[in-house]
């Protein structure tokens, strides 16, 4: 399921599926009260649904709220984005303003480089 977005933000998506060579799983933006699926593939698409989904970005704003905090204790500079490992998927999500973002994911184990992605996904900020 690939949604209509800005040239910019194809060009996004357009980067991650070459640089996961098919384990791309979804692309998505999400502001103060929305979120845009930029990509899904369509056997992810099917896993969640609509309240799920919603329950998901409300998180990740909540998560991107404590960012600042996070940069505080740790002190080794700028935040450049969360990522999770879980069985099946890698997560990233790249906190823009307060409660807005990019959350990226992808195939675990398909020899993904994980810091190679996040420069990729950065180039697009």
């Amino acid at each position: 399921m690939t949604t209509s977005s800005s040239p910019d933000e194809q060009d996004l998506v357009d980067d991650l599926l070459t640089a996961a060579d098919g384990a791309l799983r979804s692309v998505a933006v999400y502001y103060e009260t929305d979120y845009e699926m930029l990509y899904m593939r369509e056997n992810v698409d099917v896993v969640y649904s609509h309240q799920e989904r919603d329950a998901i970005f409300d998180d990740l704003r909540l998560e991107g709220w404590g960012r600042d905090r996070l940069q505080d204790l740790f002190n080794a500079g700028e935040l450049e984005c969360s990522v999770y490992g879980f069985d099946e998927a890698m997560m990233l999500h790249f906190v823009k303003n307060g409660f807005e973002g990019v959350f990226v994911t992808y195939d675990r184990g398909e020899g993904i480089d994980v810091e190679e992605f996040i420069r990729v996904c950065e180039r697009h900020f």
